[in-house]
């Protein structure tokens, strides 16, 4: 299939998500929005979404918003194939950012305790802020509590949680400790 008609049925596809979703008042949106193949957008009853003009979500993405989350997207946000966020409480990711491929996003951990093990509806939530004009490479984590400044590029790979200012370039970053 060629390269407009692809953009073309993912702004049909789009226009259609969000405009049901708009419908069950838990999405807003501007135009244009572009939703490839096999996009799944799963909101629950109390989230909100809102996505920027010029977004695209690439093929076999998820975004999945939980009762109370709020999920937002600048304008000219734009996945890769294979991203996936879950947001329980709040995400915020910035205008002109970037995603690779297969990039995961949780603004939340299950509970675990030691002695009894993990809590499996239990979480434990902090916001994800992502500022502007970030670059956000393939197979990354962000973790709870992350807040990326303006201007970043994350390295493919990157596992990372904590702050890290605009401008910063983070080549290896790994979660050593469990807050």
């Amino acid at each position: 299939m060629s390269y407009i008609r692809k953009n073309i049925f993912a702004v049909l596809r789009g226009n259609i998500v969000c405009g049901w979703n708009r419908l069950l008042q838990k999405c807003r949106y501007k135009n244009p929005i572009r939703l490839f193949h096999s996009v799944e957008i799963d909101i629950d009853k109390g989230a909100k979404l809102f996505f920027g003009g010029g977004v695209a979500i690439g093929a076999c993405s998820s975004c999945v918003v939980r009762s109370g989350g709020e999920l937002n997207f600048g304008n000219k946000v734009a996945f890769n194939s294979g991203c996936k966020i879950v947001c329980h409480q709040k995400i915020q990711i910035g205008d002109n950012t970037i995603f690779g491929p297969n990039v995961l996003i949780y603004d939340h951990d299950h509970i675990f305790d030691c002695e009894t093990g993990v809590k499996r509806k239990e979480y434990k939530c902090s916001e994800i802020v992502i500022g502007k004009n970030c670059w956000i490479g393939a197979n990354t984590v962000i973790l709870r509590g992350t807040h990326i400044g303006d201007n970043c590029v994350i390295g493919a790979g990157c596992v990372i949680k904590g702050d890290f200012e605009s401008g910063s370039r983070i080549i290896q970053k790994r979660v050593t400790e469990i807050k």
